[in-house]
């Protein structure tokens, strides 16, 4: 090679190297601001690839049909409470069958059957409030009458009571009748 053509050609690397010298020396805020553009850059991409997927290519929401086919058979079947259908749903994945073939398992029926009672049982007795025991009606001489065999100490632990009724019982069997044609 030439010598000229060596300095020329040093010259022109070294005219590329300031370029490249130029371009790596960048501020701090040239950067960060490209670095922004370049992050929206890629985002749109990203955005411009979802778009171009036609509905035709994704497949559909089976779940979603699921939920509703469950839905549609539960309330056919006529189960409404989120108790029975939670039910049901666990007893038709566990024997590994269709909402609508374990609705019709009569085991699930006896089982469903039998939370229904309970639920309605519970029901019914939450508002009825028990005592303690208020003995008024066993403390009344028709009582122990009625019973026909006198309170013990136990039963009636009130003396005077206990020989109020005694003596009521033994006036009952006085004003009865000993024969039919008394």
């Amino acid at each position: 090679m030439n010598p000229q053509n060596q300095e020329a050609g040093a010259d022109a690397n070294n005219g590329a190297g300031e370029d490249k010298a130029e371009m790596m020396s960048i501020t701090r805020e040239e950067w960060e601001n490209t670095q922004r553009t370049l992050g929206s850059l890629k985002r749109e991409v990203k955005d411009s690839r979802k778009s171009q997927e036609t509905p035709s290519t994704k497949q559909p929401d089976d779940s979603r049909s699921d939920e509703r086919y469950e839905r549609l058979a539960l309330k056919a079947k006529g189960i409404t409470h989120p108790d029975d259908q939670d039910a049901a749903r666990k007893w038709a994945n566990k024997m590994g069958l269709d909402i609508d073939v374990a609705l019709d398992d009569e085991d699930f029926q006896m089982k469903l059957g039998r939370m229904q009672r309970e639920r309605s049982n519970i029901e019914a007795t939450s508002g009825i409030k028990g005592s303690g025991g208020d003995f008024k009606s066993r403390n009344t001489p028709e009582h122990w009458i009625a019973k026909g065999v006198p309170p013990t100490r136990d039963d009636v632990p009130n003396r005077a009571q206990r020989v109020a009724i005694q003596r009521a019982m033994m006036d009952q069997q006085k004003k009865g009748k000993t024969f039919y044609n008394d």
